[in-house]
């Protein structure tokens, strides 16, 4: 349960369909772990080509109350059948760990206070018809 040896977890969630409205998901932490570090975010096995020319979907990851607290991953317009879109260039207002360009990748979340990552979906937009299928997945290190 220490910061450099963390018990680390890839979450596979189920197929989302980013056309439609925005929806959730939590995860909760193991019980002893009141801390993560979010390494890896994004969408696997896309079977719909995502169109979102407006507006990119977001695979969002907050705390229940501020959607992207930790972390706001675009999956790109024009994203196609049978790729993945990952993305280690989290983005998020709890940066910390040298996000943002200076070499590492991930974010860290101190003190869950109620012991649960939420993970929102947001709707693509697209000006004629928005579209985008996939698998959701999240690498999260407890410690």
């Amino acid at each position: 349960m220490s910061y450099s040896n963390p018990m680390r977890e890839t979450y596979t969630l189920v197929a989302v369909d980013f056309s439609a409205a925005p929806s959730s998901v939590s995860i909760q932490a193991p019980a002893g772990y009141e801390n993560a570090r979010i390494e890896d975010a994004g969408v696997n096995n896309i079977s719909v080509e995502f169109a979102a020319d407006t507006t990119a979907p977001l695979i969002q990851v907050g705390d229940g109350t501020t959607a992207d607290l930790y972390a706001a991953i675009p999956i790109p317009d024009g994203a196609v059948v049978g790729s993945g879109s990952s993305s280690r260039a989290l983005a998020g207002a709890n940066e910390s760990g040298g996000l943002g360009g200076s070499g590492e990748n991930y974010v860290v979340v101190s003190d869950l206070t109620d012991g649960q990552l939420v993970i929102t979906y947001t709707q693509a937009v697209d000006g004629t018809a928005a579209a985008g299928t996939g698998v959701p997945y999240i690498t999260v290190a407890w410690f």
